[in-house]
């Protein structure tokens, strides 16, 4: 416990998840929690949990699709006087998240048996893809890597996926080129903020249970906790520009 003491986490996509989990996770280690996700209702019960455990949780509406999202984030977080040390960027999925809310995007899974082929995504399909979960990743990056910057320390943890890996056939090409695009951009990052003292890692949790995807086989949303833990620890002395594997950290920890 309090491996994460004195220092604040800035969680993009805190509502439900992982992202939920990690939050939760942090503030049992320490660590006060700014929450940002699109569902406030949701990041208000996130943060009565955080507080629970005696730390300080600050939540706000955000929503990667809104063009002024990042520059508003920095005035109200210069308003509110709230400064961080560790960045966790959650936010991300394909079509398989967008269909969540899209009704046209559902029928097409139901169509085809729960996997449109790729030749079906249309071009704004495409354009919210590579907004939610690259150009999302990439402006967080942008917009708080600086912060740490300043302060000499700090650590950014990006999820990832084991369907970014190239050579590896996935179930879907969208999630795979958005994850790829990812799983690029960090490590090259972390080499251009390794001077600053700022560490820069992709979190590889594994097949994780959600509501859209039930398997038994699944881990749970809390299992890449541990993982995201000791990521959040790092600074550019440590581990950084790595695929970080939670469930194998998870497994050596135990053996």
């Amino acid at each position: 416990m309090n491996k994460l003491s004195g220092k604040t986490a800035i969680v993009v996509g805190a509502s439900s998840g992982m992202g939920r989990a990690i939050a939760v996770g942090f503030a049992q280690e320490g660590a006060d929690i700014i929450g940002l996700a699109r569902r406030v209702d949701a990041l208000e019960d996130m943060a009565s949990e955080v507080r629970s455990y005696g730390r300080q949780a600050h939540v706000r509406h955000f929503d990667v699709f809104d063009r002024d999202a990042y520059p508003d984030l920095m005035r109200w977080l210069d308003e509110s006087q709230l400064d961080f040390d560790i960045v966790v960027h959650m936010v991300g999925g394909g079509i398989f998240a967008l269909a969540t809310t899209d009704e046209r995007l559902q029928r097409l899974f139901k169509d085809h048996g729960g996997k449109p082929p790729f030749w079906t995504i249309t071009d704004d399909d495409v354009d919210r893809v590579l907004t939610l979960g690259v150009k999302s990743a990439m402006s967080t990056c942008r917009y708080l890597a600086p912060r740490l910057m300043a302060k000499g320390r700090g650590s950014l943890i990006v999820i990832g996926s084991g369907a970014g890996k190239a050579g590896e056939p996935q179930r879907y090409a969208d999630y795979a080129a958005e994850k790829g695009a990812v799983m690029c951009y960090v490590p090259a990052i972390a080499h251009e903020l390794k001077p600053y003292g700022v560490a820069a890692n992709c979190l590889l949790p594994g097949m994780t249970y959600t509501p859209r995807n039930p398997s038994p086989a699944a881990a749970k949303p809390e299992d890449c906790v541990p993982a995201a833990v000791f990521l959040a620890q790092q600074d550019a002395n440590g581990v950084t520009g790595q695929w970080f594997d939670a469930r194998a950290y998870q497994v050596s920890q135990v053996s």
